[in-house]
């Protein structure tokens, strides 16, 4: 089975985070899971803020999209399919 590895770079706490996903997870889905499971519980203070960073993942039709609304929340993605 195909997945997407994932190099999720969190600037603000300079942290890289890698992570797979089968590959017919949708992109946006693979990474507000893992942020939500991960990410926020260990750095985010706010609650609404996460929530907005979530909710504006889940808005997104494609992997460029994506990459921008993370580069807003100051994230940098990769994913290659292996």
């Amino acid at each position: 089975m195909l997945k997407y590895a994932y190099a999720l770079y969190d600037v603000q706490e300079m942290e890289l985070h890698i992570f797979a996903a089968n590959a017919d997870v949708l992109a946006k889905d693979a990474v507000s899971a893992f942020l939500s499971q991960t990410v926020i519980p260990q750095h985010w203070a706010s609650e609404e803020d996460a929530q907005e960073m979530l909710a504006q993942i889940s808005a997104t039709s494609g992997p460029v999209q994506l990459q921008d609304i993370l580069e807003a929340w100051d994230f940098k993605l990769a994913m290659i399919l292996v």
